[in-house]
């Protein structure tokens, strides 16, 4: 992996990156990634592989499965996957960013365009995302039709630094308002 010159790459970043290669190399569906730098396609790679790992995670489903919950991509509303618990009224809306420095951020024009998609979700408006999140629908449908449904957003970070207060207090705020 390779780096800008005079700083080490973090020994975690590359860990984590042998880690997701291993399990979703062959999984995740990158066919709509042109740029045409490879690092920038292996990148967008990462990050979805990171939300592929989280999705596994909170679904308790395996890796193929978990590499079919990401909608990454676009007309994803901030959304880059979305994990159905199997048994209960449960999602995870998870977005993931990737750094190879191990210094991702969430911004607030980010934080503010995945609380969109939490409301597109939430209102039934599967219709505005990719041709990802169709194949997710019914399901998600099913969380939504039941009263005691729980719905969490997720925000995977290969970084160690904690969103600003700006971000927190959208995200504070987007819960007081779902919760009302």
């Amino acid at each position: 992996m390779s780096g800008k010159p005079g700083k080490a790459i973090p020994g975690a970043v590359i860990a984590v990156q042998s880690a997701l290669t291993r399990e979703f190399e062959g999984l995740i569906d990158t066919a709509d990634v042109t740029h045409p730098d490879p690092g920038e396609r292996r990148r967008k790679f990462l990050s979805r592989a990171l939300a592929a790992l989280v999705a596994r995670d909170r679904a308790a489903c395996d890796t193929a499965d978990a590499a079919e919950l990401v909608i990454d991509g676009r007309d994803d509303f901030g959304i880059d996957a979305i994990a159905v618990a199997a048994g209960e009224p449960r999602l995870w809306l998870i977005q993931s960013k990737w750094s190879d420095r191990g210094e991702a951020g969430l911004n607030s024009g980010e934080a503010l365009k995945t609380l969109e998609g939490l409301r597109l979700i939430d209102q039934h408006e599967f219709d505005r995302f990719n041709e990802r999140l169709p194949a997710l629908a019914e399901r998600i449908r099913a969380v939504l039709g039941d009263a005691n449904r729980r719905i969490t957003l997720s925000v995977v970070l290969m970084g160690s630094q904690q969103p600003s207060q700006e971000v927190r207090r959208k995200f504070d705020d987007a819960v007081k308002s779902f919760n009302e």
